[in-house]
């Protein structure tokens, strides 16, 4: 028998592959992405749990000695180790989810007070702009945690944003009389306001 050609598909007919689809994501700034290249992170919740924990003990350590810049690089891996996505963190119980915040927050405030004792003039932007997304991210899962109001309120007063600064330093005098911290930051933002 005579051999049967394939029948050619006129061009318009033909399927020309998609290109890939872009990922989402990939513009968007990964602030793990070194650690992600040279630590191991767990699958395992508690785990990673337990590592988050570990790192922001170490991190205490270096904070109380001084040493603000290694102490936020062992906040930043802890943060890491506790980074979910958000998909992940609604498929949370709440057992897990206030075990999650217990080290989350912490290592975040931590690296906060960090971000604000080091704070060269030559990234002072970057980092007071890392230090505002953290708190702002604790203040989303804990609107009343005066701490990190207190640390968006040094966060002003560092930006020049002193208005800013003293309505919300006032507000925390109100809620916590007691608190000799607040106090002290609202003298010294009153007298440096006074002077300027």
């Amino acid at each position: 028998g005579a051999e049967q050609k394939p029948m050619e598909v006129p061009s318009s007919e033909r399927v020309v592959e998609a290109a890939p689809e872009p990922k989402l994501w990939a513009d968007e700034y990964d602030e793990f992405a070194e650690l992600r290249k040279r630590v191991y992170r767990s699958y395992i919740f508690e785990e990673r749990c337990a590592a988050g924990a570990a790192l922001k003990e170490a991190g205490n350590g270096l904070l109380n000695a001084g040493d603000f810049e290694v102490a936020l690089g062992q906040y930043d891996e802890g943060l890491f180790h506790v980074d979910f996505d958000e998909f992940q963190r609604i498929e949370l119980r709440d057992e897990h989810r206030r075990l999650l915040h217990g080290v989350r927050i912490p290592l975040l405030l931590n690296s906060v007070l960090c971000h604000l004792k080091m704070n060269p003039p030559e990234h002072s932007a970057t980092r007071l702009v890392t230090a505002e997304v953290r708190c702002d991210e604790v203040l989303k899962l804990e609107p009343n945690n005066s701490k990190a109001q207190f640390r968006r309120a040094q966060l002003h007063a560092r930006a020049g944003e002193d208005e800013r600064a003293r309505v919300l330093l006032e507000a925390l005098c109100a809620a916590f009389p007691s608190e000799r911290a607040f106090r002290a930051e609202l003298a010294a933002l009153s007298e440096r306001m006074r002077q300027a």
